[in-house]
């Protein structure tokens, strides 16, 4: 089915499609697209019935609240002194120079390199990862400052590797109990299959972010400068940015549902995006203000109050349910398309 859609796609046009929905009489009873709530319950239902899928990042929020904490501390203070040196005497930003080394000094007491672990686009999700909490109700965290950058790459290279390689395989078990899949290959060649693709995909957001975000920084900074105008054309640029980027969430999830290459993956995705596009944007949304609502609410307990489990367990399962959600839309979205472009084509063939 997927491979006979891509291959109608890249032979027809939109306006083909728009074509067939105005010429459609209420009799063709054209199917609905497919329910972002029904979609959303499933996915609660899919994770209820597979717990176990929660235990993902349950233990990896739990891991980064109780266990050690990698720091990088003394090493960044050391840097911040070195520019300090720099700044010369009685220079008029001076207040604002200290401040800012201030708040890095600061931000550094925090940072844990087990945070690597949850990885984007594809990981575990993670509710400590916002928090970076110091202490517990066992008291302050274990801290081990690391003693050279030369370690701290080599470890941040390592936490990433195995970061995507468990998010692949928490994203890959979530989408086989929410799409049912029956006929699936062995987990552990379907794993590492998927993790290679993934890797590629990694590949693409680093390039991504280098030549596409960085540019498009610098343009919206200089617009901002620009005043009332140059803020509405900042506006109307972001609001392309993600017209243009919406589709693109899709992008992994014909890996895991389809096993598809990554470049179909992200074409198909692309496609059933476009198609289903006020469907699908109100789908996002939904998910967006879901998690980002209950996160405040999880993130309510103080770091050193046991009530921090619940939070944590609230955020595992509703992040597993979104994500099983997702895979649930997407299937669904999928063969809603396949089931308007075999119409189409019975239109244009008779």
């Amino acid at each position: 089915m997927v491979k006979y859609t891509l291959a109608w796609l890249s032979h027809s046009r939109t306006s083909d499609y728009c074509a067939f929905l105005m010429q459609s009489s209420p009799q063709d009873q054209i199917p609905s697209p497919p329910g972002i709530v029904d979609a959303l319950i499933a996915g609660f239902d899919t994770v209820a019935n597979h717990l176990e899928l929660v235990l993902f990042p349950l233990v990896l929020d739990v891991w980064l609240w109780l266990g050690p904490h990698l720091r990088i501390h003394t090493l960044v203070v050391a840097v911040l002194q070195d520019i300090a040196a720099l700044q010369p005497p009685g220079s008029e930003n001076a207040d604002l120079y200290q401040t800012a080394l201030d708040v890095w000094r600061e931000l550094s007491t925090r940072i844990n390199l087990f945070a690597v672990l949850r990885t984007f686009p594809i990981g575990i999700p993670s509710l400590m990862t916002g928090r970076m909490p110091l202490n517990t109700p066992l008291g302050s965290a274990s801290l081990v400052d690391l003693p050279s950058w030369g370690m701290v790459v080599a470890l941040w290279g390592i936490f990433l590797v195995i970061g995507i390689v468990l998010g692949t395989l928490y994203f890959l078990l979530t989408a086989r109990a929410a799409t049912q899949q029956e006929a699936s290959p062995p987990l552990l060649k379907d794993w590492v299959y998927a993790s290679g693709q993934i890797f590629l995909l990694a590949v693409l957001w680093m390039l991504s972010l280098l030549f596409v975000v960085t540019p498009l920084s610098v343009v919206a900074a200089v617009m901002g400068a620009m005043g009332a105008l140059g803020q509405i054309a900042l506006f109307i640029t972001i609001g392309i940015a993600l017209w243009m980027l919406l589709p693109l969430l899709f992008a992994a999830h014909g890996v895991f549902v389809h096993r598809l290459f990554l470049l179909r993956s992200i074409l198909y995705g692309v496609r059933v995006a476009r198609f289903t596009m006020p469907s699908t944007s109100l789908f996002f949304l939904s998910l967006f203000v879901l998690s980002r609502g209950l996160d405040l609410l999880w993130s309510v307990p103080a770091e050193t109050s046991w009530l921090t489990l619940v939070g944590i367990a609230g955020h595992a399962f509703i992040a597993t349910a979104l994500l099983a959600a997702s895979f649930i839309y997407y299937q669904r979205a999928g063969d809603w398309v396949q089931q308007m472009l075999d119409r189409v084509q019975a239109t244009r063939v008779a």
